[in-house]
């Protein structure tokens, strides 16, 4: 009897005694990286500063690489830049002994830690955009380090008053909208953009690039200021296809319209009408390439239609 009860419990318990034994084998053979970051996450609130005494203020060093320009569309006035944001502040609550946990670095996934508050100021279609699939790396001291990167449209006042040997400036501004100065301070260690993985554009060359810092108020509230970092890029139109295209074959014509004047008085029409009408055309074709819009006038455009007039004029006996 004595041996049936212990078979009955052998039976019973084996198998919560073997479940056990894998669990505690599973337990045993976790990493380093898990063990360092349940040490950290434990009661870790991403919603609060990164700061343990919450009087200190944020320093936040915001950095742009650019990648690509996509596109300057004149009429819109829209600059579209593919680029890097690259973000460094310090986690007073994610700092680890380094002889403890020997690890240098581990990459988590961003949307678990607090992270700076930015916005696109000069945003075309949009201020805020969705980072939350980029990764952030942490470092012993608390170094947070996170790169979210994308399409950015912002806006760009363009003048081409002098097309196509027209330059402008664009900027992309990033800077704090819900957190004053005070709580955290948007700066910047660099004076320049980063182009070290920068692809060529087709129709534009970057003179150069400015980085600076500055701070803003709203009148009702002219103490709360916020800060914001501006990233400017000088462009230049690459002018070889319009001078093969629109400035020779433009100065050609004028040419021949203007020698108008020296034909004689007999057939002066029929060839003025001919040549009002082919340089017509030509205006048509040059149209096409001049950018649409009203802000300014190319003085290109200028000197074709004071071109054109003057051929009227000469078809007059």
């Amino acid at each position: 009897m004595w041996c049936k009860m212990y078979r009955t419990v052998d039976f019973i318990y084996l198998p919560m005694l073997c479940m056990l034994a894998v669990n505690g084998k599973h337990f045993k053979q976790r990493s380093d990286e898990e063990k360092l970051l349940e040490h950290l996450f434990t009661d870790y609130n991403p919603s609060a500063r990164p700061v343990l005494n919450s009087s200190n203020t944020v320093t936040v060093d915001i950095h742009f690489s650019l990648l690509q320009i996509q596109d300057l569309n004149v009429r819109s006035q829209v600059f579209a830049t593919t680029g890097l944001l690259v973000l460094m502040w310090r986690d007073e609550r994610l700092s680890w002994n380094e002889n403890e946990y020997t690890l240098d670095q581990v990459v988590i996934d961003s949307s678990g830690i607090w992270k700076p508050e930015f916005a696109t100021i000069n945003g075309a279609e949009s201020i805020y955009q969705d980072y939350s699939e980029f990764h952030a790396a942490l470092y012993p001291d608390g170094t947070v380090r996170w790169e979210p990167g994308g399409v950015f449209k912002t806006v760009c006042q363009i003048d081409i008053t002098h097309y196509p040997f027209d330059e402008q400036r664009c900027n992309l501004t990033f800077g704090a909208w819900s957190y004053y100065t005070s709580k955290m301070n948007l700066t910047t260690a660099h004076t320049s953009i980063s182009l070290d993985t920068y692809e060529k554009n087709g129709e534009w060359d970057i003179l150069s690039t400015v980085v600076e810092r500055n701070e803003f108020s709203f009148a009702a509230t002219p103490d709360q200021k916020f800060s914001f970092v501006n990233f400017s890029v000088y462009l230049r139109r690459r002018h070889v296809f319009y001078i093969m295209n629109v400035i020779l074959p433009g100065i050609l014509t004028s040419t021949v319209l203007l020698s108008i004047f020296l034909s004689p008085p007999a057939p002066k029409i029929p060839i003025g009408v001919a040549a009002l009408l082919s340089f017509r055309l030509f205006l048509v074709n040059v149209g096409d390439t001049i950018p649409r819009t009203s802000d300014h006038v190319p003085l290109l455009g200028q000197y074709l239609y004071l071109i054109y007039s003057q051929s009227i004029l000469t078809t007059f006996p």
